[in-house]
């Protein structure tokens, strides 16, 4: 990542933040186990009744999707798994009914309902 990128998020966050365009958040980088950004302002509740300090916990959503992308990638890499390959290749006991053609790649695309990124995950760990 480019240093200008760097700064230029940094700023939005911190801009979005002070203008009230994000009512809450935080954001912290670690490199060679440092913490070298520690960013956190605003609420750390959805009714703005708490504001957030260095030990408020957060709410992650969708943050799994990243991580599981990242890993199945690697995965990829490595030759252990394929994005055109059935998911009941890796996981037989999700290839049942009209789940049975599904492919990693349409998992990973979100237009899949009613499956868990940690169970697919699990299996290759």
């Amino acid at each position: 990542m480019s240093r200008y990128y760097c700064f230029f998020f940094l700023y939005t966050v911190r801009r979005n933040l002070q203008t009230g365009q994000e009512q809450g958040a935080a954001f912290a980088v670690y490199q060679g186990g440092r913490l070298v950004v520690d960013l956190w302002g605003g609420y750390a509740d959805f009714g703005a009744l708490r504001y957030r300090d260095a030990d408020s916990i957060s709410m992650a959503y969708s943050s799994t999707k990243m991580v599981t992308s990242l890993v199945l990638a690697h995965l990829v890499d490595a030759g252990r798994l394929e994005y055109e390959a059935p998911v009941g290749r890796y996981w037989p006991e999700f290839a049942v009914g009209e789940k049975k053609g599904i492919t990693v790649q349409t998992l990973l695309s979100h237009r899949v309902s009613g499956w868990c990124h940690y169970y697919l995950i699990i299996d290759f760990i």
